[in-house]
């Protein structure tokens, strides 16, 4: 169950007028002081950011004066349900999109980072192998004069040798596919950019929408005012 407010949005429009009549500039630390000092009540300070939001979106110091906070209370109420409507529509059609295209930037920059450790690995290997085949050679020198091995020495050399051919070759194979496998994942991540830069371009769309809606919601608050000054009697 909802936590009930400390504060109506009529009360804190009331507080935030009161300060901008003073000539101070309303904030949410501001307001909380003037609601212990007249109401002698602590409202939180994100319920106080929440309501000083909407008295700035309805104009706040440059709203049409004779608009009470009654009244612009009665105008949130109207279109408050509607706005956060879309507010979450629009987030629950993008932002899993969003999500998802980060999620696969982030995949392959991790396996980006697995594929250099793997030609690390490999470079590694490249360097045992070529020691194997040093260490080879300074048998064969020291065992020169040793004719009647000399066979078996320049045998092992040659097995060294072919070994070390066909290590080569795998790994020239190794780094072969390496490559294209990293062409691959930066394919994949370069799509994944311009998903995001895509998404950018439809989260700016939904500002510039929020712009539109918020200059509705001024021109319907005029409207209505017009409306009440007529029912009143009062000429524009």
């Amino acid at each position: 169950m909802a936590r009930p407010r400390a504060l109506s949005n009529t009360q804190v429009f009331e507080l935030a007028d009161s300060l901008l009549m003073a000539g101070i500039d309303p904030t949410v630390a501001r307001l909380a002081q003037q609601a212990r000092e007249r109401f002698e009540v602590s409202p939180s300070f994100s319920t106080l950011k929440e309501s000083l939001e909407d008295w700035r979106r309805l104009g706040g110091a440059n709203r049409p004066k004779g608009i009470s906070p009654q009244f612009l209370q009665t105008v949130l109420d109207a279109f408050g349900p509607l706005y956060e409507q879309l507010s979450e529509q629009i987030r629950a059609e993008h932002e899993p999109q969003l999500a998802t295209a980060r999620q696969a930037s982030d995949a392959a920059n991790e396996a980006l980072v697995q594929f250099d450790a793997e030609r690390r690995r490999q470079e590694s290997e490249i360097f045992y192998l070529r020691g194997l085949v040093e260490k080879s050679s300074e048998k064969e020198r020291e065992y020169v004069k040793q004719l009647a091995e000399l066979a078996h020495i320049r045998a092992d050399a040659e097995k060294a040798s072919a070994l070390l051919e066909s290590a080569q070759a795998q790994i020239v194979s190794l780094a072969k596919d390496l490559e294209e496998t990293r062409a691959a994942q930066k394919r994949e991540l370069q799509f994944a950019l311009e998903r995001i830069k895509t998404l950018e371009s439809q989260l700016a769309g939904l500002l510039t929408r929020r712009t539109e809606l918020d200059q509705r919601y001024e021109s319907l608050i005029d409207h209505l005012q017009k409306q009440d000054d007529r029912q009143q009697g009062v000429k524009p």
